[in-house]
């Protein structure tokens, strides 16, 4: 996704769900999305290889009222975007498969702050029971 077609995006005020699955997206492009896609709800990053902490991080500030995010197989990420994550208190539907780079330990911190949860997918990554 190239930081023109992010800035397009700010002809669309109302656009409350982007998929992105599989695009080759950039930091500054989703930076671009957090600050001009004012109404979004839903947000699709599946295998999105340039997803990293500093853009996902800087979308989620802006964008406290998503309540979709899937950002499976987004393995550049780190315990930083999933704080930036349990910020966004309407989140009900959150996919996380694959997310290699996580600690177990910054899972929990979903379950301690995601009270509207309806959907979790953890798939493939290296928690257990504790």
């Amino acid at each position: 996704v190239s930081d023109s077609l992010a800035y397009s995006l700010r002809n669309l005020p109302k656009l409350q769900c982007i998929r992105l699955d599989g695009c080759q997206v950039t930091c500054s492009g989703l930076k671009v999305i957090g600050e001009c896609c004012t109404s979004l709800r839903e947000l699709s990053l599946c295998k999105c290889k340039g997803v990293m902490d500093d853009g996902l991080c800087s979308l989620l500030a802006k964008r406290k009222e998503l309540r979709k995010l899937d950002i499976t197989c987004c393995r550049k990420i780190t315990c930083l975007s999933v704080v930036a994550i349990a910020n966004c208190k309407q989140v009900f539907s959150l996919k996380m498969e694959s997310c290699s780079s996580v600690s177990k330990e910054s899972f929990k911190l979903i379950g301690e702050q995601l009270h509207l949860l309806e959907e979790l997918d953890f798939t493939d990554n290296e928690i257990d029971d504790e």
